[in-house]
């Protein structure tokens, strides 16, 4: 454990505010730095920052993803009814669970524009692999 933040742990255990001891920053520090968040769909998907989702398999979760797909796409309302207005343009979809047949069949049944649907890898066949720094 790195010195100083043994001694403001230990100044802490005696009963004095950390604020005190600790050379650090604080969160009010970000305020000027970060300014206001700005939602792209207010309060699920703020701009500029990553946004996961993940559940168990079959849950929805791909469902839930071309649906959003489908607003930037082509503008579709956001999946609470919301109006979607934002810039449509096209998607970069990072399959993982190798269920491409089943998402082109459904982005193909809905209407989605299939040449605006990426894949970042060569072969469309191939799952985005997480653990593989040649796909991050």
């Amino acid at each position: 454990m790195p010195r100083d933040l043994r001694r403001a742990l230990l100044t802490v255990s005696q009963g004095r505010p950390l604020a005190h001891s600790f050379i650090g920053s604080t969160w009010a520090e970000l305020e000027p730095i970060l300014g206001p968040i700005t939602w792209a769909w207010k309060p699920w998907l703020p701009i500029g920052f990553l946004a996961g989702l993940l559940a168990d398999q079959a849950m929805g979760k791909s469902i839930l993803l071309l649906r959003i797909a489908a607003c930037y796409l082509r503008g579709d309302p956001w999946p609470d009814e919301t109006p979607f207005d934002g810039d449509t343009g096209q998607v970069l979809w990072c399959e993982a669970e190798s269920s491409q047949g089943l998402n082109w069949d459904r982005a193909r049944r809905w209407g989605l524009p299939a040449d605006d649907i990426l894949s970042p890898l060569p072969d469309p066949l191939d799952d985005v692999m997480l653990d593989d720094p040649r796909h991050v």
